[in-house]
């Protein structure tokens, strides 16, 4: 196709990215039935063109493109996991990891036992009080929350670990090479 050709075609295409993903998302939910435990976990869909919502994030895989989240559960006649819900981060300012959480439990059915599990960025501890409509689990590591402990008063040598709960929230913390800490308020499912 010559350069003159592409450029009328395009003036007659008028893509809109959330429409698009918008019926995509309506025939996942119609086509796959959840149940169960799912994730959620941020990707990034390679992009090298021109928009204003192409970002570069250095240490993933692809590191410059159009973020987005997957909402995924386990298929339960195969064991496969599969994609339940696409949110592009077509906005500004981009979503907060608190809106997504928010955005997949709105497009769950609330009577199916689910639960997401994902990683801090999404949310935190605090988040997990303050909701406990949303059975999520939040898994963290790394060394630069130890001021985290303080708050609960326990000291871990090399591999030693804690368990406790505070209100409505179950946390786990273990100490290898780097700082484990998992929180969720998932278990009185």
């Amino acid at each position: 196709m010559t350069k003159n050709r592409y450029i009328l075609v395009r003036k007659f295409i008028n893509f809109r990215t959330r429409v698009l993903f918008s019926l995509f998302n309506k025939n996942l939910e119609n086509l796959v039935q959840v149940g169960g435990d799912s994730a959620v976990d941020e990707c990034m869909w390679r992009f090298e063109g021109q928009s204003r919502y192409v970002i570069t994030m250095p240490r993933k895989p692809t590191e410059t493109g159009i973020r987005g989240f997957l909402h995924c559960f386990k298929l339960s006649n195969s064991g496969r996991p599969c994609c339940r819900r696409v949110i592009p981060d077509v906005r500004f300012p981009m979503l907060t990891g608190t809106q997504v959480i928010e955005n997949c439990w709105n497009h769950v059915p609330g009577d199916l036992g689910i639960s997401i599990t994902a990683d801090s960025w999404f949310a935190s501890i605090p988040w997990l009080f303050s909701h406990p409509e949303y059975p999520t689990t939040f898994a963290m590591a790394g060394n630069d929350f130890y001021s985290f402990l303080e708050l609960f008063s326990n000291e871990l040598v090399h591999k030693e670990y804690r368990v406790f709960s505070k209100s409505n929230v179950l946390i786990s913390i273990w100490l290898d090479e780097k700082l484990v800490l998992t929180a969720s308020n998932a278990h009185a499912l």
